[in-house]
């Protein structure tokens, strides 16, 4: 159905890798940013508040050389003329070898990398990281593609991330060592770093490669499994478990997959409101699932992919909305994606390339992206209102960085003003266990909810 695969006639040109996708009806894709914007072997993705985008990549993996000094940088990309094309790019930190995670917060951003995890920041508003700092070490690095992965602040204000099937961490925290012997999960509380790991069965989910999580902050784990590469969270989260977790895309058997998000924005067709797309980089896909309610858990159907090639260099590892409610997908951009399948030093892995594409609805307004990062208190929780997905996460976001105290007080006084939707009164409660605030009424209310 989708021809013979094939490698771009000129790998230094996205323009041949462009004409070989091909797009869902109603949609179209542009070039954000690619090697030339100093996008290099992109592994993964974030947005932060002010609707820049972050970038981690790795010229050194899959593996050191002797003698060779890592480099591995975090960029950050900024389209400062809205016309869909990155026009700023800043070396935030540099220095770095083989970083697998990132997530900005904090006034900073957390990065993952071999047995650290590392927060990284500005303190004189030059955009470059002059203060790095190794929040907890003692994660495993065993096989460097399983490496702590896919940060995420989850909808409580606490910091998911994942390692895989390889990995043996012992880490040590104020709270004594946690351990996590085998693929599993990840959860901070970042006030107290207070560190939980899970997993599920001997042997699912092998290799945990992101998250997403639901409007009612119900999380899925992605992962790069040969079985089926997508489980609910909940029947993880709990030590020492010997059954396998549910099995909820009964169709996905070979198509690995990472980096993941939910379609909540007014520029999408109302068709495609709450599908799941994820980056299929084995298959060279970005797949679109329909989420349904199975019971107590989730089912997923196959829908018609947002996007195919057949140029076996396009790998998805990452798809993120953006604050405009076009889609960016983080394109590794290499014919070798394994290191057991290749030579470590196999002369046609890719060292040089990198793409972020971007998709639009044809003929459907953009949405437009909010002021948040220095929006008031009001404004903020009058954000959590929104439609737009993203305008929620990331006013969500900024008010678990403000101050506690004047935070939780708007927050009570916003919620007796007048009745909310329960969505948003989920959102609510998110904010005040961001701030680890016990709200035992708006609690009592939402167990009660329809």
């Amino acid at each position: 159905m989708f021809g013979t695969w094939a490698f771009a006639a000129d790998p230094d040109d996205p323009a041949a890798e462009l004409a070989s996708f091909q797009v869902a009806d109603g949609f179209e894709v542009n070039l954000f940013a690619s090697e030339k914007d100093g996008v290099v072997k992109p592994i993964q993705m974030r947005f932060d508040a002010r609707g820049r985008l972050w970038i981690i990549g790795s010229t050194v993996y899959p593996q050191i050389e002797p003698g060779q000094v890592p480099d591995d940088k975090v960029v950050v990309l900024e389209d400062t003329d809205g016309d869909g094309r990155c026009d700023k790019t800043t070396i935030f930190a540099d220095g770095l070898m083989i970083p697998t995670g990132i997530e900005p917060g904090d006034g900073g951003v957390f990065v993952g990398q071999g047995t650290e995890l590392l927060f990284l920041k500005d303190t004189n508003g030059d955009d470059k990281a002059d203060e790095r700092r190794v929040v907890l070490r003692g994660f495993g690095t065993g096989d460097n593609h399983q490496n702590i992965n896919s940060f995420l602040f989850g909808p409580g204000g606490e910091l998911w991330f994942s390692q895989g099937l390889h990995i043996r961490s012992h880490v040590e925290t104020p709270w004594g060592i946690v351990r996590l012997e085998q693929a599993g999960l990840w959860r901070l509380w970042p006030r107290r770093l207070n560190l939980q790991g899970f997993y599920g069965s001997e042997h699912e989910p092998q290799n945990p490669w992101g998250f997403v999580f639901t409007d009612w902050g119900e999380p899925l784990v992605l992962a790069g499994n040969n079985s089926s590469p997508i489980y609910p969270v909940p029947g993880l989260v709990v030590h020492h478990r010997d059954d396998p977790p549910a099995l909820i895309w009964k169709n996905g058997n070979g198509r690995k997959v990472s980096g993941g998000d939910i379609v909540g924005t007014a520029h999408f067709p109302d068709v495609w409101q709450g599908v799941l797309l994820v980056g299929g980089y084995i298959n060279n896909a970005v797949w679109s699932l329909r989420i349904s309610d199975d019971g107590a858990g989730f089912s997923l159907e196959d829908l018609p992919p947002l996007i195919r090639s057949t140029d076996r260099s396009f790998r998805p590892v990452d798809v993120k909305f953006g604050p405009d409610g076009a889609l960016y997908i983080c394109d590794w951009y290499n014919p070798i994606i394994g290191h057991y399948q290749a030579s470590f030093r196999h002369p046609d892995r890719d060292k040089t390339h990198g793409r972020i594409w971007r998709v639009k609805a044809k003929g459907r307004a953009l949405s437009k992206p909010p002021q948040l990062a220095d929006a008031s208190i009001a404004q903020l929780l009058e954000a959590l209102k929104s439609p737009e997905r993203w305008t929620r996460h990331f006013a969500k976001r900024v008010l678990a960085e403000r101050p506690s105290e004047p935070v939780t007080k708007a927050l009570r006084s916003w919620l007796q003003a007048g009745d909310l939707r329960e969505k948003v009164l989920v959102a609510a409660l998110g904010v005040y266990q961001s701030h680890e605030v016990a709200e035992p009424d708006l609690l009592l209310l939402l167990c009660r909810a329809k």
